[in-house]
């Protein structure tokens, strides 16, 4: 009887060194990938805020050559919402 238990001690023992190895190899799986995905978000967010700046560039100098004026100087006037533009919206 002492050894049927044993050998199924030594079988459960077995199954767990398994179950752990299977573990610590979907962690390092999980890790390298998380890595990656990382790696690939600050990338991505590098572009974008080149993207960004470049797009600000860009509609700074289209409007400098459409109304031969700085987009610095109106920008509070177009920000500002007047109730008579909201009544055409609607």
């Amino acid at each position: 009887m002492k050894d049927v238990n044993l050998g199924e001690k030594d079988r459960t023992i077995r199954k767990l060194i398994e179950a752990n190895r299977t573990l610590k190899d979907e962690l390092d799986r999980e890790m390298e990938r998380f890595t990656l995905m990382e790696n690939k978000y600050k990338e991505l967010l590098v572009k974008f805020n080149v993207a960004a700046k470049e797009n600000a560039k860009y509609a700074e100098l289209l409007f400098a050559n459409t109304t031969g004026s700085k987009l610095g100087n109106f920008e509070s006037y177009l920000a500002k919402t007047d109730s008579s533009n909201q009544r055409f919206e609607e």
